[in-house]
C-alpha cells in the first residue's frame, strides 16, 4: 500500500492540528506538576526517584494525545516508546497516513 501524497492544505492542517495538541498536552503537564507540588505525599501518583519515568498525568497526557489524534485521523497508527527491563521498544510502530 502506497502513502497518499500531501498537499500544502493537508500538511497545513496537520500542523494546526499537531500545534494544538501540543499546547494542550503540555497544559495538562503544567496541571500536573502543580498538582504534585502542592499535593500530600500520597495524594497523586508522582515520580518516587530518578528512575521512576511515568506519573499518572503522563499516562492521562498518554490517553488524550490518542484519542484526540484516533478522533482526527482515524487511519493514522501511534508509535509509542514503552521501557521493559531498561530496553526501550515501540508498540503499534506500523504508522500510515491516510484519511485526510
Amino acid at each position: 500500500m502506497s502513502t497518499p501524497e500531501l498537499s500544502i492544505a493537508d500538511l497545513k492542517q496537520i500542523l494546526s492540528f499537531t500545534t494544538t495538541l501540543a499546547r494542550k498536552a503540555g497544559a495538562l503537564i503544567l496541571e500536573g506538576s502543580q498538582a504534585i507540588q502542592s499535593a500530600a505525599a500520597n495524594d497523586i501518583n508522582e515520580k518516587k526517584n530518578s528512575v521512576d519515568l511515568v506519573t499518572e498525568y503522563d499516562v492521562k497526557v498518554e490517553k488524550m494525545v490518542k484519542k484526540e489524534i484516533a478522533e482526527t485521523y482515524p487511519g493514522f497508527k501511534l508509535s509509542v516508546a514503552t521501557m521493559d527491563d531498561g530496553i526501550m521498544k515501540l508498540i503499534d510502530a506500523d504508522v500510515r497516513c491516510s484519511g485526510l
